[in-house]
């Protein structure tokens, strides 16, 4: 999921700042604190419901399962 972040543009317009804390990551280990707080803080700031679903149905796309856990996850904050 994080190495699409920067590859769609519905994912990267939604989250801006995960392309900078992105480059020194190997793809293999688990996300940095770093790029967990990006992540949590372009999530808080959602306002955009259709920039919201475009990033949400790519994402879904490489990774089944990923729809109902941004659901849960942006209704929860």
């Amino acid at each position: 999921m994080m190495s699409q972040l920067v590859s769609d543009t519905a994912v990267l317009r939604l989250l801006p700042r995960s392309a900078e804390v992105l480059p020194d990551w190997d793809r293999v280990s688990p996300p940095t604190p770093a790029m967990q707080a990006a992540l949590m803080e372009y999530l808080k700031a959602v306002d955009d419901d259709q920039l919201l679903g475009d990033m949400v149905r790519c994402l879904n796309s490489t990774h089944s399962g990923f729809r109902t856990l941004m659901l849960k996850t942006t209704s929860a904050r």
